[in-house]
């Protein structure tokens, strides 16, 4: 009897001692040089108000049960969107005015695909494994695909994808920490670049992360908080991330680089040399989920969420003309 409830008790000392080493979070004057230039991942209070209320959605759209795992969406002309799912390699049209997928094309074998992303007529969708497809006029005849490999595989868990025609390039959004000159920067999380129209790979991280460096919103309760720290002192995850992209956009009016997180249900806005601008918690009662994002040209918010037994569903989000 006494050993059944030392072990517990020690259990709690421990994971309180291992709690306190991550109290603190870095100061704001702390920066690291990564790939192409300088990332000070601290919040900035002068950039304004964040231009969203994310507790006031303009619309909302369910997901026929097809679409019940939708992983990624893109804004498409007359406000549909094209969507996919995380099962199927299925290119879904979605018309809120019909509430209906009013057309859907497979493109291959299943597999896990987590995102699409628009340039003009051509679809691009990515894996998780890190694997590209291309498919030109998606919405012409018969399908044309075409595979590529990216330097990115399945251990960068690749989630995210948008157009940026900035750069003229995809950015895809990674899960796992990225490893530079063959060190792994536990904590960080990489967006890289994908050039278009020839097709090239960057290797090189666009932006870096580093989530050691972000104020959660959402802090976990004293049970959330006793399991990662167990987890941590049994050395079963080396990463504590809290913040894990499932989807990526940029601002069409306000070039700012737009991130969400379902883990944890966050969403961040970087600039373009890396730091974060803001950060914004996604309350679990009305984002369950959060899998995907994209802009209208206007710079509407959607937002989707899998169903997690229920219906998938998006969320539109009109910008506050005062912020």
């Amino acid at each position: 009897m006494t050993r059944q409830l030392f072990r517990p008790a020690l259990v709690i000392f421990i994971c309180s001692c291992r709690m306190s080493r991550h109290s603190s979070p870095e100061g704001p004057d702390s920066d690291t040089t990564l790939g192409g230039g300088t990332f000070d991942s601290t919040v900035a209070a002068s950039y304004g108000a964040f231009p969203y209320d994310l507790g006031k959605s303009a619309a909302r759209y369910a997901m026929p049960a097809e679409l019940r795992e939708i992983s990624g969406i893109a804004w498409y002309r007359d406000a549909q969107l094209v969507c996919v799912q995380d099962e199927d390699a299925v290119i879904y049209l979605f018309d809120p005015g019909r509430g209906d997928v009013v057309w859907k094309r497979d493109f291959g074998s299943p597999g896990d695909y987590e995102d699409i992303a628009l340039a003009g007529d051509t679809a691009w969708i990515i894996r998780s494994d890190g694997r590209l497809f291309e498919i030109k006029d998606f919405r012409e005849g018969d399908l044309t695909v075409r595979e590529y490999r990216t330097a990115l595989s399945a251990r960068d868990n690749t989630e995210g994808l948008c157009y940026d025609s900035l750069t003229r390039s995809l950015l895809i959004a990674c899960k796992a920490s990225p490893v530079i000159g063959g060190s792994s920067l536990a904590g960080s999380r990489a967006v890289f670049r994908f050039g278009l129209p020839a097709g090239e790979p960057d290797g090189r991280p666009y932006l870096v992360i580093d989530t050691g460096r972000l104020t959660d919103p959402g802090q976990p309760g004293f049970f959330e908080r006793i399991s990662i720290a167990v987890i941590e002192t049994l050395g079963l995850a080396r990463d504590r991330a809290f913040f894990n992209p499932s989807g990526i956009a940029v601002h069409p009016l306000k070039d700012e680089i737009y991130m969400i997180s379902a883990v944890r249900g966050m969403l961040i806005v970087a600039d373009r040399q890396g730091t974060v601008r803001h950060v914004r918690r996604l309350d679990s009662g009305t984002f369950r989920q959060a899998e995907g994002i994209c802009f209208s040209p206007g710079g509407d918010l959607y937002i989707a969420s899998e169903g997690r037994g229920g219906e998938g569903y998006v969320l539109v989000f009109e910008p506050a003309k005062n912020r």
